[in-house]
């Protein structure tokens, strides 16, 4: 957000407005969703020293469990425009707690926060909401966690998968998302990962019948 004296009062304006809506002064704190880790999450008000974000930006922090202090903060844009993010604890689920793990995905939302082993190495890893979507479903920004408790942004799922996968497949370490297409159709997209070269690749997309 830039400042100009030319409109300041307008720009004060949405400042303050943006301050009542933030959910920054009360923080998500999401423990109940690993065993190994806490999620907090809050949605910022942007300054002028924070040139790389738009109005607003995206803050999460890792705790370890229970713990005060936090270990990592990651800071990221966001692009939704309508839904209420970020505003309900329980809008959330996790595959390891088993938190919310059998509620409907509707529309392919899976929750705000969804904790996962996504890389089969037995350890929780989380997946981010940061745009809503239209009809296609909310996509998500993936982190993993590293054999020293820190996490890093998976880039490739990040950018190229997007929707949180409808299949984890632990046997042959592939996640598998199901995204409309049309109406009587689903394009299921298939990514492999190697565990050797600890990388991803598409192996596979086709439409289907629904």
């Amino acid at each position: 957000m830039k400042f100009t004296d030319g409109n300041r009062p307008l720009q004060i304006l949405l400042l303050l407005i943006l301050i009542l809506t933030d959910h920054s002064a009360n923080a998500l704190r999401y423990n109940n969703l690993s065993d190994q880790f806490d999620i907090a999450i809050s949605i910022k008000v942007n300054t002028e020293e924070n040139l790389n974000f738009d109005s607003t930006y995206l803050k999460i922090s890792l705790f370890e469990k229970g713990a005060q202090n936090s270990l990592q903060t990651f800071r990221k844009n966001h692009f939704w425009i309508w839904d209420e993010i970020f505003m309900d604890q329980d809008n959330a689920r996790s595959y390891s707690t088993h938190f919310n793990e059998h509620n409907i995905a509707i529309d392919g939302d899976y929750g705000d926060v969804v904790v996962a082993d996504l890389n089969f190495d037995g350890l929780d890893d989380f997946a981010v909401i940061y745009d809503s979507g239209i009809n296609t479903g909310p996509s998500y920004y993936y982190y993993f966690q590293r054999p020293n408790k820190t996490f890093y942004r998976q880039v490739y799922l990040s950018e190229t998968m997007l929707y949180f996968p409808t299949v984890i497949d632990s046997t042959n370490k592939r996640l598998i998302t199901r995204v409309r297409s049309g109406v009587r159709h689903v394009g299921e997209t298939t990514y492999q990962y190697n565990s050797k070269k600890d990388s991803w690749y598409l192996l596979a997309r086709r439409r289907l019948k629904v």
